[in-house]
């Protein structure tokens, strides 16, 4: 009997002893043997995509010194107009363009970034006016062809100009396009243009190809240019040729799937594309009435505000009225609103309907108001900085800014988008009266579009006197 309790005890405190023993080796596991990695703080930074444009305005120039006084390309640079004297030091007159003339312009784009880009030169030609053959509207844009010489600087002599017209090939103006693609200096991002890689020099030549119809463009005899609703103008044919660069990724540096993710980037990306992507300006549009009208629906106001351009995918159509509303790429739209609101012009303050948009800068856009029973008014607006454009349905005392830039007043009339053109004349006469009296009297639903609104001149959904009377202020202008 004792012998079983020793040995009972015996196992008792094998058993606890292997326990304290599993415990220790358990609680000190983790102290042997050990070892860690952190990585905690690993910057990703964005690489930086720059790319500028330069000209040479030629001063000092020779075969043997190019690029003497490179300057960066704005939306106030002059091309395509200028000639210097012999030794092409210096200005001496605007070339006056005529069948046979050519001018040549020297670029090179430069990377200053940091990432490998590739870029597109296109040139935007907006016609100022036209002329008007066999009932067609034809421009100077439908004449004037396009080269491009890369990799080259062509000095303007005779001889040069010669050699390189007889190897150019020639693009119709609309048409042209010139792409390439540029890596960055390894010096850094301030290098200028004597790293090859990252500058590219190339001469564009504009010219007036001479052909059968070149006298159709000729303004002799009494012949005037007219705009785009064929109404003649004073001043001389003429486009505005704008330059555009756009840049974009380029197949250069590597991922972990190798260097192709940023393929055929520019090949899907328009002009007017790549520009959603660029600097940007306020066009702020003002459409006041000191001769007052009735706010109403859009569908009923039938008024609206076009504005086109070749830097926009699409027109932008703004439907004025309380529930406007606007048509357009919704790139550019997004977050406006058309409002009836206080408008002040010179020092007066009237209602009307205003909007604002951020377009593409240094760009060129054409501005259309209509409205039912309103004359027509255009107006063209170069977008190098905010911009407003006022419109008015009366005739002022005096000019007033139509089109200011910054702080340029470049456009100013008196008369702009005036009430009355009942039968869209150009005129307002005693037609228009004859057209609104003989409806005097009626109601309109302002509820709802009704074509009788142009007779409706105040909105307010009765044509009577206060339509006839706008008529005769605006009588005769």
């Amino acid at each position: 009997m004792k012998r079983t309790k020793t040995s009972r005890r015996a196992l008792l405190m094998s058993v606890l002893s292997m326990l304290m023993c599993c415990a220790m080796l358990v609680g000190s596991t983790f102290a042997w043997f050990t070892d860690s990695v952190t990585s905690a703080e690993n910057k990703i930074v964005a690489g930086v995509l720059d790319v500028k444009m330069y000209y040479d305005n030629l001063a000092g120039a020779s075969t043997a010194n190019w690029w003497v006084n490179p300057t960066e390309v704005t939306g106030e640079t002059e091309l395509f107009k200028t000639i210097y004297d012999d030794d092409h030091k210096y200005k001496t007159a605007d070339i006056k363009w005529e069948p046979g003339v050519v001018v040549v312009e020297n670029f090179y784009i430069c990377n200053k970034g940091d990432v490998a880009l590739e870029y597109k030169f296109t040139l935007d030609a907006q016609p100022v006016n036209y002329v008007e053959v066999d009932g067609e509207l034809k421009s100077l844009a439908d004449v004037l062809k396009v080269a491009v010489v890369p990799g080259s600087y062509v000095l303007p002599s005779a001889s040069n100009m010669s050699t390189y017209m007889a190897s150019a090939v020639w693009e119709n103006l609309s048409d042209f396009s010139f792409s390439n693609h540029l890596i960055p200096d390894p010096s850094g991002a301030d290098s200028t243009i004597d790293y090859d890689d990252a500058t590219r020099t190339f001469a564009v030549l504009l010219y007036w190809e001479p052909s059968a119809n070149d006298d159709d463009y000729n303004l002799k005899n009494g012949k005037k240019a007219v705009n785009a609703e064929k109404e003649p103008v004073e001043e001389g044919l003429s486009i505005d040729v704008g330059v555009n660069l756009f840049a974009t990724q380029y197949t250069y540096e590597h991922d972990s799937r190798g260097n192709t993710y940023d393929r055929g980037v520019l090949d899907n990306m328009t002009g007017a594309e790549a520009l959603k992507n660029g600097d940007k300006a306020a066009m702020n549009v003002n459409v006041a009435f000191p001769n007052a009208i009735e706010e109403q629906i859009a569908d009923y106001n039938a008024m609206s505000v076009k504005i086109e351009s070749a830097a926009l995918t699409a027109p932008i159509v703004a439907h004025l009225g309380s529930d406007g509303y606007f048509t357009a790429d919704e790139a550019y739209v997004d977050g406006a609103e058309i409002a009836f609101d206080s408008i002040n012009i010179g020092s007066g303050s009237y209602n009307g309907y205003k909007f604002a948009l951020n377009l593409p800068k240094d760009q060129t856009y054409t501005l259309t108001f209509t409205g039912a029973g309103y004359r027509q008014y255009r107006t063209t607006v170069k977008l190098t900085d905010d911009a407003t454009v006022n419109v008015w349905n009366n005739a002022m005392g005096s000019e007033q800014a139509v089109v200011t830039v910054g702080a340029e007043e470049v456009t100013k009339a008196t008369i702009t988008f005036l009430a009355g053109d009942i039968d869209n004349s150009g005129k307002i006469d005693s037609k228009d009266q004859t057209e609104v009296s003989n409806r005097f009297g009626t109601t309109l639903d302002t509820s709802k579009a009704d074509s009788r609104v142009k007779y409706d001149l105040n909105r307010d959904g009765k044509i009577d006197s206060g339509d006839t009377s706008r008529i005769l202020t605006s009588w005769g202008k």
